[in-house]
């Protein structure tokens, strides 16, 4: 039986608007319908924070620190000290925070302690402090991802998923890998980016803009990073653009360029190439694609591949973790085998084949609505957590 009217502290493990944290305020939303009360905790102000007051949910500004560290593969014993002393440095501010985040928790007296990503364990220890049951929601994967080591170990962090109450993934792909690492059962738990009625306006603006635009415009969505695969598009985009010339690569999302930027090779296409840096209004950029580029390694889902289908824009996805559930190759999107050279073939298809392309972009957004929508996730979130 469904507990409606529940209280809900969400945790939040930063206060950016990448995809966890908007996936997060989605949920939020998604679930008023069932009258939940939801109060999020967030480590420091930033543009959620905005977001949040932009939806009228309560939100509290608490510090505390995460239990993961940036891998090393080799490490000096001066590295290896300085390790140690920031792992227990963060332990101590979480120590000495805790209190703060008792008391605000024991004000509320939720049902439930929601903890938005696994990088972050404040609101397991609040959660065990107060005997109030937790939903972990797991949307990364650490190591192979974003190269986290766990301060703790594997082992510490494999009894936590254990004293969980509900263990929630974004993926049959993740929910594989957690029964396979840690031996933890969970429960998968799709995204879902808007209502159904949204799907049909973002479908009627897709409809209005694509094709005129007198470039070909792909675009890849996410901070820069090698997990993220910019360097992919950009070797890709200079096959594309030495067989097209009105092609233009928007690389959208915050972080480093250096990387791309010492690819001194492919310098001649950068007069194609947009660098937007990190950007609140991503729709407007939506609305300029032809394609979006989806070329992470390891997604465990791929939130901006579903946005992208919302709006009717064809997707091609590396064919690997969570991206090979929602494309299914020719017909929902194109998907290509983790090179370069097959991702460009699968681009000049699309630049020659605009018609077919855009049937297949209608398949991805009869997908996306059918499946990724705010409705399905309450439903989904209330059955299966809440009760």
């Amino acid at each position: 039986m469904i507990n409606v009217n529940s209280k809900i502290v969400f945790y939040s493990h930063d206060a950016h608007l990448y995809g966890a944290t908007r996936s997060m305020i989605d949920l939020i939303r998604a679930i008023e319908c069932f009258g939940v009360q939801s109060f999020v905790i967030l480590p420091t102000d930033g543009p959620a924070t905005s977001k949040l007051r932009e939806c009228n949910i309560n939100y509290k500004i608490l510090g505390n620190s995460w239990w993961v560290h940036k891998g090393r593969e080799k490490k000096s014993i001066r590295a290896f000290i300085r390790e140690i002393y920031y792992i227990l440095k963060r332990s101590m501010k979480n120590i000495t925070m805790i209190k703060s985040h008792v008391d605000y928790v024991k004000e509320i007296k939720p049902d439930y302690i929601y903890v938005n990503t696994s990088v972050a364990p404040m609101g397991i220890y609040v959660s065990k402090l107060l005997k109030i049951k937790c939903i972990f929601h797991i949307r990364e994967l650490q190591k192979e991802y974003f190269n986290y080591d766990k301060d703790l170990g594997n082992w510490i962090f494999s009894r936590s998923l254990r004293s969980i109450y509900k263990v929630v993934v974004n993926s049959k792909f993740l929910w594989n890998y957690i029964s396979q690492n840690y031996g933890v059962e969970s429960i998968v738990i799709y995204n879902g980016i808007c209502g159904c009625e949204g799907y049909d306006e973002r479908l009627r603006k897709g409809n209005n803009v694509y094709g005129l635009n007198e470039n070909f415009v792909f675009g890849i969505i996410g901070p820069i990073s090698v997990g993220k695969g910019q360097h992919i598009a950009l070797r890709a985009f200079e096959i594309v653009s030495k067989a097209h010339s009105n092609v233009m690569l928007y690389i959208i999302g915050g972080g480093s360029r250096k990387s791309l930027e010492d690819m001194k090779e492919y310098k001649e296409t950068w007069n194609k190439m947009i660098f937007t840096g990190f950007v609140d209004d991503i729709e407007k950029y939506y609305l300029t694609l032809n394609v979006l580029l989806m070329c992470s390694t390891n997604e465990t889902f791929g939130r901006v591949t579903v946005e992208a289908m919302s709006y009717g824009i064809p997707v091609i996805g590396n064919n690997r973790g969570g991206t090979r559930e929602i494309i299914t190759n020719g017909v929902t999107g194109y998907t290509y085998d983790n090179d370069h050279i097959d991702l460009a073939k699968k681009m000049i298809y699309c630049v020659e084949n605009k018609e077919q392309s855009k049937r297949i972009g209608l398949n991805g957004w009869q997908l996306a609505k059918g499946n990724f929508n705010y409705e399905r996730l309450a439903e989904d979130f209330m059955k299966k957590c809440i009760s």
